[in-house]
């Protein structure tokens, strides 16, 4: 909302010169317009968040979450989960904004640690930036669920996004940059990974997706990644777009920086590139 206000002489001129700019805000009528015809409906106004911790954390759109608060091993986290049995429920709306900026140590971003929990969240944006280094996003309870809706962006100056123990991430035109670490990590038997359509994952100095489906329980299956329409770009003369190992990998559409090995299979099979 913002009313410009002019100094004037009489309430007639000042009114003359007010600028509505908030669609909440209505003006009626009566015969002549008065001041006393302004309606103010509520308005739904970003609050500026600390770190959140706890199993069931709902916040609402727009909201902004710095991390302000350490782990127990003193790294700074936006968004956390407490380990174990108990499902952690973490709901962030749309278009909430996660930064953490850990000056002497590791920068965690989102941590969701408790088994069968549940994160969902719809243009989200982590931006993470850790001294020693840093992670966006990291799914470590079992079979947890993560659905990041249409258009979420993670950026570190680490890794990106590491899920395992059998949990699955969804998402669509999604985005991942980052530096030094890996930006899609997908770990053990039974993990999932599907960005949808239209997905960006961008690196610098390392692997743009790595998939290494060979902890955990066999009985779950092989790790899977899916994606359409899907741009990898990596930079750095060792970097990858794609490195991976008994999983099941389905890409359509893929763009991959034209260099040598730009995708590479570390086990037997016959995609390379």
């Amino acid at each position: 909302m913002g009313i410009k206000q002019h100094n004037g002489n009489t309430k007639a001129d000042r009114l003359a010169k007010l600028k509505i700019r908030s669609p909440s805000i209505q003006l009626i009528k009566y015969g002549a317009i008065g001041l006393n015809a302004i309606i103010f409906s509520p308005l739904l106004i970003a609050a500026d968040l600390g770190s959140q911790n706890g199993t069931n954390i709902t916040i609402n759109d727009g909201d902004r979450i710095t991390g302000d608060t350490a782990d127990p091993s003193g790294n700074l986290y936006g968004v956390m989960t407490p380990a174990g049995n108990t499902p952690g429920n973490i709901n962030l709306g749309n278009d909430v904004t996660v930064n953490v900026n850990d000056a002497s140590g590791y920068a965690k971003g989102i941590i969701i640690q408790g088994k069968n929990s549940s994160l969902t969240a719809n243009r989200l944006t982590v931006d993470v930036v850790g001294q020693t280094s840093a992670i966006g996003i990291n799914l470590i309870g079992d079979y947890t669920h993560a659905d990041l809706g249409t258009g979420s962006t993670i950026k570190s100056n680490d890794d990106g996004i590491i899920i395992g123990h059998s949990s699955t991430l969804t998402a669509t035109q999604f985005t991942i940059e980052n530096s030094n670490g890996i930006g899609l990590t997908i770990n053990d038997y039974g993990t999932s990974v599907d960005l949808g359509s239209g997905s960006k994952i961008k690196t610098d100095g390392s692997t743009g997706v790595y998939i290494g489906g060979l902890n955990g329980n066999n009985a779950n299956g092989a790790a899977r990644f899916t994606a359409t329409d899907l741009t990898i770009d990596v930079q750095g003369y060792s970097a990858m777009g794609i490195t991976y190992r008994k999983t099941l990998l389905s890409i359509s559409e893929q763009t991959v920086p034209l260099k040598p090995m730009a995708i590479m299979r570390t086990a037997s099979g016959a995609l390379a590139r």
